[in-house]
């Protein structure tokens, strides 16, 4: 798909700005006076600050700071009870909301993650999960094929635990094992830290002016996609609310009723989402509370700036981070 539909000079105004990012517009570099935290610490700071905030919606479930927090030390527990041999812990979960925390008490316990999408082929997941060298399997249904590893439910959890949450993988160490769609063949693991996935959150929230008062939604249904953990890290590190919306579950129509209800103020999702609800009714008013388009996944035309143009708020900021530098807008 080409990056831009016409070589024509983007004209700004005051009504809608437009936000850029690139090796020639860099993101915010990170605060090297003091320690990057972890997604362990920053979950504990946020919920003795304001337990009751809402952290996180999917549609199903709303969790609040204090929920997620006691969500997270059941599962770690979970995990700790298990004991398993060394390896990460495969994540095959249908909740978003409990993939997130179990996200993070992976950590708590001292382990990789690798979310795995349980509706992909099981020959598939099998194949990720013997590259990865997994070492047990968490899931919130029950399995139709063998995993070919230990598996535990998490439909019955256990207590929180008792002692304050800390992360048992070191910052540095591998935290998040992301699959590749094995374009090339055959799947591939990128490995992420804790501190190298956060650190770049962080930077997107300052990019994005992130205040409090903001409600983030992203166009894709859970973290185990790369776009939904980074915005997940990213709402967790302002201390900000995100709402997950699937399109595949709820139509385009319950998506947009989904937007008017989160109120959302930055959204993120591919062009070709916004292409899709561009012209269907009552996007305008759903959209009310908007200040900022993120474009993701795919680099968006021109035309879809012109086509978004009506139905955003006056003000509403457009950011795209996709494509070569010279494309970016």
């Amino acid at each position: 798909m080409a990056g831009i539909s016409s070589p024509r000079r983007f004209r700004r105004s005051k009504r809608h700005r437009v936000r850029t990012s690139g090796r020639d517009h860099p993101d915010p570099a990170p605060d090297t006076r003091r320690r990057v935290l972890t997604p362990v610490e920053l979950l504990e700071q946020r919920s003795a600050e304001d337990p009751a905030a809402l952290a996180f919606d999917d549609g199903l479930s709303s969790l609040s700071y204090g929920d997620l927090r006691r969500l997270v030390s059941a599962v770690a527990r979970t995990i700790l009870e298990a004991n398993p041999p060394a390896g990460p812990v495969v994540l095959a979960i249908d909740s978003p909301s409990l993939e997130a925390a179990a996200v993070i008490a992976c950590a708590v316990a001292g382990r990789a993650c690798l979310p795995l999408d349980p509706s992909h082929p099981p020959a598939r997941n099998r194949a990720i999960i013997h590259s990865a060298r997994a070492s047990i399997l968490l899931t919130d249904h029950d399995q139709a094929a063998d995993p070919g590893l230990p598996v535990v439910s998490l439909s019955e959890l256990p207590p929180p635990l008792a002692e304050p949450l800390r992360s048992r993988l070191a910052g540095d160490a591998p935290a998040y094992l992301l699959p590749t769609s094995g374009s090339t063949g055959q799947p591939k693991l990128i490995a992420l830290s804790q501190v190298a996935l956060l650190s770049r959150a962080t930077a997107l929230g300052r990019q994005t002016s992130l205040t409090p008062s903001d409600r983030t939604i992203a166009g894709v249904p859970s973290t185990r996609f790369y776009p939904g953990l980074s915005m997940f890290l990213m709402a967790l590190g302002a201390g900000v609310s995100l709402w997950t919306a699937d399109p595949r579950r709820e139509g385009l129509r319950g998506f947009i009723a989904r937007l008017a209800t989160s109120r959302v103020t930055i959204m993120r999702a591919a062009p070709s989402l916004w292409r899709a609800i561009a012209d269907l009714n009552g996007l305008r008013e759903a959209l009310c509370h908007l200040r900022m388009v993120r474009f993701a996944g795919e680099p968006p035309l021109w035309s879809d700036i012109a086509r978004l143009r009506p139905v955003v708020p006056d003000g509403c900021q457009f950011m795209n981070t996709m494509g070569r530098p010279s494309r970016r807008i």
